[in-house]
C-alpha cells in the first residue's frame, strides 16, 4: 500500500481490466492517467475512496460506457480527458468541478450520444467544443455557471435532440440555437436572459416541440416569434418580466396539428390598454382568441395598471381602468391616435406639461391628471377626448370657460382643494356631458347661475367652502341632479323653491352650517327638511341659531336641533303646514285595528330578531347539524373570484379511486367548488413540488390531506432493509409521492453512520441528542444524504459548523437547529446547500450573524434567542447576488446594538422584519430604503430614544410598525407623513 500516493500514471500500456479495489484507500490521489490502454469496462465503485481526485485521463481506450455514479465520490474533478474513446456512448460527469471544455476535450468520441455535466463550474461553451461528437443527441449542462454559448457551438450536431442548460447565467442566446434540424426540447429556465424572444432565435429549428424560458428576466415576445414552429407543443414563459402581450405574439403555425400550450403565470403584467383584448377574450370568447389556453390564461394577474389593485385577475379588471399612459399620442414608438396625419384630428393634442395622461385602446376615454401642481392659472390645451380631468390641489383662485373649451366628452371634473374664490357664470357652458363635479375644499362665497343648464350633471360636491348665499335660480336646468353636498359651509338659509328644483335628488348633505332660527327662514328650512326628508341623510345633525331678538322665547345665540325644534315654541304666532313627499304617498288615519296590527307586528319582529341572533351566534353548529341530518348546506360564503382554486387535494395513490370518483365528483359537480388536482391541472412535464411552491405564492388554498402512513415494514421499497437503530421511521404518502420521516435520538453525532439513512425518495431527518456534545459539526458528517430536503437538529450542543458539514445534504430546503451551544458558523457553511429556503437557528448562542454566501434562494430566516451583537452590510456583501426571495427576517431576543444595514440593496422584497427585544439604540435612516414591499417592521423592546424622520418614506405598503416599549422622547411630524399607509401602530 502507498497511502499517500498523489499521482498514478499508467498510460501507454495494455491494461484491459482495473479491479474495483485497485484504488482503495488512496484518499490523497489527485491525478489518475490510464490513457492509451485496452480498458473496455469500468466498475462504478472504482473511485469511491478518491475524494481528492481532480484530473482523470481515460482517453484512447475502447470504453463503451461510464456507469452511473462512477464520479459520485470524486466531486473535485477539474480536468477529464476521454479523447479517442471511440466506443463511448454516454459520459456522466455530474457534480464535479469541471470549469472548462476546449476543442480537444472530445477528440475521438465519434459515437458519443449523451453528455451529462450537470452541477459543475463550466462558464463558457466555445464554438468548436463539440466538433468531434457528431452523433451527440443529449446535452445536460444545467447547474453550471455558463454565461456564454458561442454562436455556432451546435452547428455540426445534426441529430442533437435534447438540450438542458437550466440554472446557469445565460444572458443572450442570439443565433445559438438556429439551424438545429433535430432539436426537440430546449430547456433554458433559471438563467438571467433579458430582452424579447425573436423568431430568428429558432431559425430553421422547425421540429422543436418544447421550449422553456421559465424564471428568467425576459420582457416579452416580439412579433410572431413562434409562427414557423409547426411541431411546437409546449412553451413555458412563467415567472419572467413580461408586462404585455399582443394577439400576434400567440400566432402559431397553421400547419400545427394541435394548438401549443403556452404558460405565462408569474409574469408582471401591466393591465393597460394593450391588454384590453386579453381581458375581452377571457370574458367573451371570439375567433380572435384562438391560441389561448384558457385553463391557464384565466389566472393571469395584474402587477401594475391605472387604479388597478395589484394581483387582481386580469379577467376581473374594470374595462374603464385599462388605460395607457401617453405624452404625445402620435409618438412614433407607440402611436395611440389613429388620425395623426389629419389636421382636424381630435386626439393629437399632447398631454399638458406637468400632467399625466392615459387613454383607452379605442381612443374614446382619456384621463388627464394635473392635480397638485400648484398651477395659478391653466392655459394649456387639454386633449379633446378627455372624459376625466383632475385639476384638484392647485391655486387657481379664478376659473373661466377658456380652460374647458371644446371638452364636450368630459364626464368627471375634479376642482376640489384649489383655493377657488370665483367661477364665471359661463365656465361650464361647453361641458354638455358633465356628470360629476367636485368643488369641495375651496373658498366660494356665493352660488349664482354657474350651474344653469348642465342637464347631464348628476353629482355636485360643494362641501367645505364658505358659501353664505345660494341664488334662487342656482340649480335651474339641473333636472338630473342626484347628489348634492352643501355641508360645512356658512349657509343660514336656502332659496324658497329649492326643493321644487330637486326632482330626482337622492342624497343631500346640509349639516355643519349655521342655519338661522328666525321664523321667516325657519319656516322655509322646516318645509325643505320635510319635503326632502328621504334625501337629507344628515338631517338630524342640522342646528339653527337664534340671531334675532324678535324670537322672544329664546336668547340670541341659542342653538337648536332643527328637526327636533318645535316651530310653535320659537314662533308662537305663526301657523304653518308642512308636506312630506314620502308621507303624501301614504295618506291615511290610524284606527284601533291598525294600532293592534302594528303592535302585533312589532312583537313578531322582536321575536324574529332574537331568533336571528341565536342563529348567528350558533351558525357553525347549526350548519353541521342541518347538513348531517338533511344534507342541506346553509350560510355558505361567497367564493373569492381572485382565488385560483378553493382547495388543492393532496392524497395517497391508494386513495386515488375514492378521490377521483367520489370526492371530486361530489365537491365539483354537486357543490360547485374549484379543485386543483396535480394530474389534471399542473403543467405537463413540470416538477410537481416546484409547481406547488410557485402557484402558492399568489394564492390562498385550502389544503385537504388524505394520508396513508406506515412504519418500517414498508421501507424495503425505499432502499431500507429496516429502519436503522436507534431511529423510528414513517412514510407519508402525498400527491408528490411518498416522504420518509426519520426520527433519531442518538448519544453522539460523530459515532452515528448517517449513510444508512439514505433513501430513493424525498426524506425529512429529525435528530435529537440524548446528552450534551462538546464537539464540532464535523466535515462531511452527513455524507450522500441527497434524498433529505428537510433537517431538524435539536439539543445537540456542538459549538462549530464546519465549511463542509452539510456537504451531503445538497438538496436541503429547510434547516432547523435548536439548542446548540455557543454556536459559531463557518463563512461558507451554506455554500454547499444552495437550495435552502428556510433557515432557523434558535436558542443556540450564536454571537455573529453569518454571511449568507450561497443562499440565493432563501425565503425565511429566524435567529431568535441568540447572542448576536451586530448586523451590518458585510453580512450580505459576500452574496453573489441579491436575496430576492427573502421575505421574512426575524432577529428577536439578541443583543444587537444598532442597525447599519441598507436592506434594500440586498433583500429588496423583504415583507416582514422583526428585531424585537434587543439593545438597539441607533437605526440608520437608510436601513429601510427601497423596501417597497415591507408590511411589518417591529422594533418593540429596544433602547431607541429617537427615530430618523425619513425612516419609512419608501415603505408604501407598511401595515404594522412596532415601537414600544422604547425610551423614545420625540417623533418628528414628518415621520407620520404616510400614516395612512399602515393599519396598526403599536
Amino acid at each position: 500500500m502507498i497511502p499517500n500516493l498523489k499521482y498514478l500514471l499508467v498510460a501507454d500500456n495494455m491494461v484491459s481490466y482495473i479491479s474495483p479495489n485497485s484504488l482503495r484507500n488512496l484518499t490523497d490521489l489527485e491525478l489518475l492517467d490510464f490513457s492509451k490502454n485496452n480498458i473496455s469496462t469500468l466498475d462504478k465503485s472504482l473511485l469511491e475512496d478518491n475524494t481528492r481526485l481532480n484530473v482523470i485521463k481515460l482517453g484512447s481506450n475502447p470504453i463503451t460506457n461510464i456507469p452511473e455514479g462512477f464520479f459520485r465520490s470524486t466531486n473535485q474533478i477539474e480536468v477529464l480527458v476521454l479523447d479517442s474513446t471511440s466506443n463511448l456512448y454516454v459520459i456522466d460527469a455530474r457534480h464535479n468541478q469541471i470549469d472548462r471544455l476546449d476543442s480537444n476535450s472530445f477528440i475521438g468520441l465519434d459515437n458519443l450520444a449523451g453528455l451529462n455535466i450537470f452541477g459543475n463550474k463550466l462558464a463558457y461553451i466555445s464554438r468548436n467544443v463539440f466538433r468531434h461528437t457528431p452523433k451527440l443527441q443529449l446535452l445536460q449542462a444545467s447547474h453550471n455557471n455558463i454565461k456564454v454559448i458561442e454562436t455556432g457551438s451546435f452547428k455540426d450536431l445534426k441529430i442533437l435532440k435534447w438540450i438542458f442548460v437550466t440554472h446557469n447565467k445565460l444572458n443572450d442566446i442570439s443565433n445559438v440555437f438556429t439551424e438545429m434540424l433535430a432539436l426537440i426540447q430546449l430547456h433554458l429556465s433559471n438563467n438571467i436572459m433579458t430582452g424579447f424572444i425573436d423568431s430568428w432565435y429558432f431559425y430553421q429549428s422547425n421540429v422543436l416541440q418544447q421550449v422553456s424560458f421559465a424564471n428568467n428576466y425576459l420582457g416579452g415576445i416580439r412579433g410572431k416569434a413562434f409562427s414557423s414552429l409547426s411541431n411546437l407543443q409546449f412553451v413555458d414563459l412563467t415567472y419572467n418580466n413580461i408586462s404585455t402581450l399582443q394577439p400576434k405574439n400567440l400566432n402559431f403555425s397553421p400547419l400545427a396539428k394541435l394548438q401549443p400550450s403556452v404558460y405565462f403565470v408569474g409574469n408582471k403584467f401591466n393591465s393597460d390598454c394593450h391588454l384590453e383584448w386579453l381581458r375581452q377574450c377571457l370574458n367573451s370568447w371570439t375567433d380572435s382568441c384562438q391560441g389561448l389556453q384558457m385553463d391557464e390564461f384565466e389566472f393571469l394577474q395584474c402587477y401594475t395598471g391605472y387604479r388597478i389593485k395589484q394581483l387582481a385577475l386580469i379577467k376581473n379588471v374594470q374595462l374603464e381602468n385599462m388605460l395607457c399612459r401617453f405624452d404625445d399620442p402620435c409618438n412614433v414608438d407607440d402611436i395611440l391616435c389613429d388620425c395623426c396625419p389629419s389636421l382636424s384630428c381630435n386626439c393629437t393634442v399632447p398631454c399638458p406639461h406637468n400632467c399625466t395622461c392615459h387613454i383607452s385602446f379605442d381612443r374614446h376615454n382619456n384621463v388627464v391628471n394635473c392635480a397638485n401642481q400648484h398651477f395659478m392659472e391653466f392655459v394649456q390645451p387639454i386633449p379633446k377626448s378627455t372624459q376625466t380631468l383632475y385639476l384638484d390641489g392647485n391655486n387657481l383662485n379664478y376659473i373661466n370657460s377658456s380652460i374647458f373649451e371644446d371638452l364636450t366628452h368630459l364626464k368627471t371634473l375634479y376642482l376640489n382643494f384649489s383655493k377657488i374664490l370665483k367661477i364665471e357664470s359661463d365656465t361650464f357652458f361647453s361641458l354638455t356631458n358633465l356628470e360629476i363635479l367636485y368643488l369641495n375644499e375651496n373658498k366660494l362665497f356665493v352660488i349664482d347661475s354657474v350651474f344653469n343648464g348642465i342637464a347631464s350633471l348628476r353629482v355636485l360636491n360643494l362641501e367645505h367652502n364658505s358659501i353664505t348665499h345660494i341664488s334662487n335660480n342656482a340649480f335651474n336646468g339641473t333636472a338630473n341632479l342626484e347628489t348634492l353636498r352643501l355641508a360645512y359651509n356658512a349657509l343660514i338659509s336656502l332659496p324658497s323653491y329649492f326643493a321644487d328644483t330637486m326632482e330626482v335628488l337622492k342624497e343631500l348633505s346640509l349639516s355643519n352650517n349655521p342655519w338661522s332660527c328666525d321664523c321667516a327662514i325657519l319656516h322655509n328650512l322646516k318645509e325643505i327638511t320635510y319635503q326632502l326628508a328621504d334625501a337629507i341623510k344628515d338631517r338630524r345633525d342640522m342646528y339653527c341659531f337664534v340671531n334675532n331678538s324678535i324670537n322672544a322665547s329664546s336668547e340670541i345665540g341659542t342653538m337648536h336641533n332643527l328637526i327636533e325644534l318645535d316651530y310653535h315654541y320659537i314662533c308662537p304666532n305663526h301657523t304653518v303646514i308642512y308636506k312630506n313627499r314620502t308621507m303624501e304617498k301614504h295618506k291615511g288615519v290610524f284606527g284601533n285595528t291598525q294600532i293592534e296590527a302594528l303592535a302585533s307586528g312589532i312583537a313578531v319582529l322582536f321575536l324574529l330578531v332574537i331568533i336571528a341572533t341565536i342563529i348567528f351566534l350558533k351558525q357553525t353548529l347549526l350548519q353541521v347539524v342541518i347538513f348531517n341530518k338533511f344534507g342541506i348546506r346553509l350560510l355558505t360564503e361567497k367564493h373569492d373570484e381572485n382565488k385560483l382554486y378553493d382547495a388543492f387535494i393532496s392524497y395517497s395513490h391508494k386513495d386515488e379511486g375514492f378521490v377521483v370518483h367520489e370526492l371530486v365528483t361530489r365537491l365539483e359537480k354537486k357543490e360547485g367548488y374549484k379543485l386543483c388536482l396535480h394530474f389534471r391541472d399542473f403543467p405537463v412535464g413540470a416538477c410537481i413540488a416546484e409547481t406547488i411552491l410557485n402557484r402558492n405564492k399568489n394564492n390562498n388554498w385550502i389544503v385537504l390531506l388524505f394520508i396513508y402512513s406506515t412504519r418500517s415494514q414498508d421501507f424495503n421499497n425505499y432502499n431500507y432493509n429496516a429502519c436503522p437503530h436507534p431511529c423510528e421511521c414513517y412514510v407519508t404518502y402525498t400527491a408528490n409521492g411518498p416522504i420518509v420521516h426519520v426520527f433519531c435520538s442518538i448519544s453522539k453525532l460523530s459515532n452515528f453512520d448517517f449513510s444508512r439513512l439514505e433513501t430513493n425518495v424525498s426524506s425529512v431527518l429529525h435528530i435529537t441528542c440524548e446528552s450534551l456534545l462538546h464537539s464540532h459539526l464535523k466535515d462531511i458528517l452527513f455524507q450522500q444524504l441527497y434524498s433529505f430536503n428537510a433537517f431538524e437538529l435539536s439539543d445537540c450542543s456542538f459549538d462549530y459548523i464546519h465549511e463542509h458539514a452539510f456537504y451531503g445534504l445538497r438538496n436541503l430546503r429547510e434547516l432547523n437547529i435548536n439548542r446548540a451551544r455557543n454556536l459559531s458558523i463557518h463563512d461558507k457553511a451554506f455554500l454547499v446547500t444552495p437550495n435552502i429556503r428556510r433557515l432557523v437557528i434558535t436558542n443556540s448562542g450564536v454571537t455573529q450573524f453569518p454571511p449568507l454566501y450561497g443562499l440565493n434562494k432563501i425565503q425565511f430566516i429566524n435567529f431568535t434567542n441568540n447572542f448576536i451583537m451586530d448586523i451590518s452590510n458585510d453580512n450580505f456583501m459576500e452574496c453573489d447576488e441579491e436575496l430576492t426571495d427573502l421575505f421574512v427576517l426575524i432577529l428577536n431576543n439578541n443583543q444587537i446594538h444598532g442597525i447599519n444595514v441598507t436592506f434594500g440593496r440586498f433583500t429588496p422584497n423583504l415583507k416582514y422584519f422583526s428585531i424585537t427585544d434587543n439593545m438597539i439604540a441607533h437605526i440608520s435612516s437608510q436601513s429601510l430604503l427601497n423596501l417597497t414591499y415591507l408590511e411589518l417592521f417591529d422594533l418593540t423592546g429596544n433602547h431607541l430614544s429617537e427615530l430618523p424622520s425619513n425612516l419609512l418614506k419608501d415603505n408604501i405598503n407598511i401595515k404594522v410598525v412596532g415601537l414600544g416599549p422604547n425610551p423614545i422622547s420625540q417623533i418628528d411630524d414628518v415621520f407620520f407623513i404616510q400614516e395612512d399607509k399602515w393599519k396598526h401602530l403599536f
